[in-house]
């Protein structure tokens, strides 16, 4: 057993202007109910269902596995979306500010299967892709994430999808965004995975390694063939 997360953060406080982050997230979001870091933080979430922190000057916003792994983007703003999950060592963070795709790592059992971006400062001095996460979490939210007190009040909402009209309505509103895709990508490193001592306040459930693994090669985006490869590189 071991961690296993997803979430968005964000370098601005949303909860006075929860629409404006409905547009980010592309999804109407309804309040369900108040709850804790605690529970807000135990393991994965169902794919509907969102936990919201505010800190003075960001929003971390913990979600579905699936719904982490893919990138966000916000104007003017820096946003990094992330995945920790130890059971299966599979680690992903995705960078953007202002729109632009800054960096992109993705690692599968100790393999970085993908790599976009010119490598960030942090990274010469730490090879570990969860201190990575963790380092950028900490730098757009400003607070590291296990700082938070277990009995923080967060927010929990419900997705809901935009209907047709509001949607229309919101892609008037949203200003377009550009994705490099072009970055300049770096050659492939084998890096030692250390599973993090995390707080005991976090519940830990056990799930099946080879559903977590489907799960997170379709919402990376990746071939099933390609984890297979890497599998058959590792002399599985």
């Amino acid at each position: 057993m071991g961690l296993h997360i997803g979430g968005l953060v964000i370098d601005r406080n949303f909860q006075s202007d929860i629409k404006e982050l409905e547009q980010i997230l592309g999804k109407r979001i309804v309040f369900e109910q108040e709850t804790t870091f605690k529970k807000a933080s135990a393991n994965d979430k169902e794919k509907d269902s969102i936990d919201l922190f505010f800190s003075d000057s960001g929003t971390l916003i913990l979600m579905n596995i699936e719904q982490a792994s893919t990138l966000f983007k916000a104007k003017g703003q820096q946003a990094v979306s992330f995945v920790i999950d130890e059971e299966s060592m599979t680690f992903g963070v995705h960078y953007t500010r202002n729109g632009f795709l800054i960096r992109k790592i993705i690692e599968v059992e100790g393999e970085v299967v993908e790599r976009k971006g010119e490598q960030l400062e942090f990274e010469e001095s730490e090879e570990d892709k969860i201190e990575l996460i963790y380092h950028l979490i900490e730098e757009v939210l400003d607070e590291h994430l296990w700082d938070i007190k277990p009995d923080t009040v967060c927010m929990r909402y419900q997705l809901e999808d935009i209907d047709k009209e509001s949607k229309q309505e919101q892609e008037i509103s949203i200003h377009p965004t550009i994705e490099f895709e072009d970055l300049e990508e770096f050659p492939k490193e084998k890096t030692t995975q250390q599973i993090i001592n995390h707080q005991e306040e976090i519940t830990k459930v056990k799930r099946p390694k080879k559903s977590i693994l489907k799960k997170m090669i379709r919402g990376l985006g990746l071939e099933e063939t390609d984890f297979n490869i890497i599998k058959k590189r590792k002399g599985e």
